[in-house]
């Protein structure tokens, strides 16, 4: 879906992840829990049990992202990549 418009993409990551790790957790994504047709809450679960099958965090809340966002940063979480010492 929409290929065309996303060709030849470079995303910055965290350099603490490597490109190995990246590139390992996306092909896992797509190739065993990505499906285009699923639903909202289809897709949710999906992500919870890749999350779960793979040792990765995943945090949920009742709250918006932009309300725990903001919750976060007051209590002293930088934004990824930046340190405001």
């Amino acid at each position: 879906m929409y290929d065309e418009l996303y060709t030849d993409l470079e995303y910055e990551f965290d350099p603490k992840f490597s490109k190995e790790d990246i590139n390992e957790v996306l092909t896992t994504y797509f190739n065993e829990y990505y499906n285009e047709s699923d639903d909202k809450d289809t897709w949710f679960n999906n992500m919870k049990e890749m999350a779960e099958d793979n040792d990765l965090v995943l945090l949920t809340t009742e709250l918006t992202m932009y309300e725990t966002s903001g919750i976060l940063y007051t209590n002293g979480l930088n934004p990824a990549g930046h340190s405001y010492v």
